[in-house]
């Protein structure tokens, strides 16, 4: 009975361990050989990878990576605390619905934080877009203005010299002037379109900041 016990204890500390995918570290390059004969995955000295234990078949570790497949790994290509850990846990009962589940979710919450950062890439495009409108815009309101000035002083010189009346200067002024104001009204919307943009940006990055995004291991063939 206390051998029973023993072991059904050893059993739920190896289960619990297994509540979350374990982070392997590779202590020479190789490859991760898939059961199902897909792709193989590669690894470097030092590189990492989450996934869950599944069993140990004497000189192989046989992993659940993110996209829900089975992988071989050498055991002597883990670090010693992961062959440690495989030693502990190698007799006990795994639980292969559980792990498909787990790695179903962790495969939505991938695919759900790459839409998020594609979005996020169209919107600081979109962003970028918009600001240099904005830049394009300036320049075409700054030349306006510099061509309101020169037929301005134009206006006055001509005026000096009598080639035009006093009533044609007039006339010439208010049209100068009308084309000021429509340059300094759309220079202000432009400027508060701008500062609307900024501030939603700026929040943006905020909420973005706030989020704990954990990317998990990229397949290589």
């Amino acid at each position: 009975m206390k051998k029973i016990l023993c072991f059904l204890f050893a059993c739920f500390i190896a289960l619990a361990a297994r509540a979350e995918p374990r982070t392997w570290t590779f202590c020479e390059d190789g490859k991760v050989k898939i059961v199902s004969g897909g792709s193989d995955w590669s690894f470097s000295k030092g590189g990492r990878i989450n996934s869950d234990f599944v069993r140990f078949d004497s000189t192989n570790v046989v992993l659940q990576l993110i996209d829900g497949s089975d992988g071989f790994v050498p055991l002597m290509s883990l670090s010693e605390a992961d062959r440690a850990y495989v030693t502990k846990v190698k007799d006990a009962p795994v639980d292969k619905a559980k792990l498909n589940r787990e790695a179903e979710q962790r495969a939505a919450q991938n695919r759900a934080q790459a839409e998020e950062i594609e979005q996020e890439m169209a919107r600081k495009k979109a962003y970028e877009l918009k600001d240099a409108e904005f830049y394009m815009r300036g320049l075409k309101r700054r030349h306006d203005l510099d061509e309101i000035v020169r037929e301005s002083d134009q206006v006055d010189a001509d005026e000096k010299a009598g080639k035009i009346d006093r009533n044609a200067a007039a006339s010439l002024r208010l049209k100068l002037k009308d084309r000021l104001r429509v340059n300094v009204e759309e220079s202000e919307r432009d400027l508060k379109e701008m500062q609307t943009e900024a501030e939603r940006e700026w929040q943006r990055k905020q909420t973005n900041s706030a989020k704990s995004n954990q990317l998990l291991p990229v397949k290589e063939k």
